[in-house]
């Protein structure tokens, strides 16, 4: 009896002989996802991209400068913070300089500290960095165009953005810059906000930043603007947080931004908003944090947000970390806490939603 064979092409699908449909690694982090039976060549094209999924490749988020309650100072303190397993922050090491309010932004590899209110109230424009995985002090990188403070950091997998910010004595700016962050050097100018801001938060997809809320002469903002981080060019309109509010903070992952607490005319908050990044619109309810507060920071992995440190209406500095998952809604839970209480860090992670 003739029997009859076909060949599978299996070449076409790409998790190999398992799955018809492409699935495609989420990242290179442990927690990350390749499923499927992998070819050599497949599994290396993914390492090419440096999105192959890696054991003891953890996320991690790193606060930095600020001013915190023990001391009464700006510090030069870089915390670390596993984001795959509740606990508290550890130490990572320490910033050239210390300074309040420097903008972050993260590789898969580096973390950037951007510009910062230093020891004598002079902005700086020193840009250092550090690599995840390797705990010490901070290198230098280069210099931001314009020395400030109380910018907005973000950032895609290649690129970090330094967006706003205070200029000692003479206002506020509306400048971006960006780097290149797997080298060094000096920012280059990228565009120009909406308007001359500081105070403000950003967060990022892989292809779009969102920079939200701050303070503009006078007045507290509610706009969200957006840049398509590849490019270069001015912020578009994006719509409106829920308030007008500066000393906000922001985490996202490749879908949605979130925006938590800070503060305007009428004191500070507790709410966290969100939007879908790849849309436009206004930003709508998620929940609460624990407590009214401003000048908090935030960061997170491809799932969680986190939200630290931060002021409150009782004068306390605290040293609190919660958490929310993303992708859902509902108030942030306890995650652990930092070696003291502060404000007006700056924060960065490797696993966030720009990468």
């Amino acid at each position: 009896r003739q029997r009859r064979y076909s060949i599978m092409a299996t070449s076409s699908w790409n998790a190999g002989i398992i799955r018809p449909v492409p699935v495609p690694p989420a990242g290179p982090l442990e927690t990350g996802a390749a499923p499927g039976v992998w070819t050599i060549d497949q599994a290396t094209f993914w390492i090419k991209q440096g999105l192959w999924p890696t054991a003891g490749n953890v996320p991690i988020g790193l606060f930095f400068g600020g001013y915190l309650s023990t001391g009464g100072s700006k510090v030069t303190t870089i915390s670390s913070l596993n984001l795959s397993s509740a606990g508290n922050a550890g130490t990572f090491g320490n910033l050239t300089v210390g300074v309040e309010r420097p903008a972050g932004a993260g590789s898969t590899t580096r973390a950037l500290f951007m510009g910062g209110n230093g020891p004598s109230t002079s902005d700086t424009s020193v840009i250092g960095y550090a690599t995840f995985a390797t705990t010490g002090t901070a290198s230098s990188f280069g210099s931001l165009t314009v020395a400030r403070a109380y910018s907005g950091g973000l950032s895609s997998s290649t690129r970090g953005l330094c967006c706003g910010g205070a200029l000692a004595g003479v206002g506020r700016t509306n400048v971006i810059d960006y780097v290149t962050i797997a080298s060094t050097g000096n920012a280059i100018s990228f565009g120009a906000l909406i308007s001359a801001v500081q105070d403000n938060a950003a967060c990022a997809s892989p292809t779009r930043g969102l920079i939200a809320g701050g303070f503009t002469t006078g007045v507290y903002s509610n706009v969200i603007e957006y840049v398509t981080i590849a490019t270069t060019g001015n912020s578009t309109d994006f719509g409106d947080l829920i308030t007008d509010v500066d000393a906000l903070s922001s985490a996202s992952n490749a879908t949605r931004g979130l925006f938590a607490a800070g503060r305007n005319g009428s004191g500070d908050n507790n709410i966290i908003s969100y939007v879908t990044i790849a849309t436009t619109g206004n930003a709508t309810d998620f929940g609460d944090l624990a407590r009214d507060v401003y000048g908090n920071t935030a960061c997170a992995s491809s799932t969680i947000g986190f939200f630290a440190l931060g002021y409150d209406a009782t004068f306390a500095f605290l040293n609190t970390i919660s958490q929310v998952t993303i992708a859902t809604t509902g108030n942030s839970t306890s995650w652990g806490q930092l070696s003291s209480g502060g404000y007006y860090q700056g924060s960065c992670s490797n696993g966030h939603g720009g990468i």
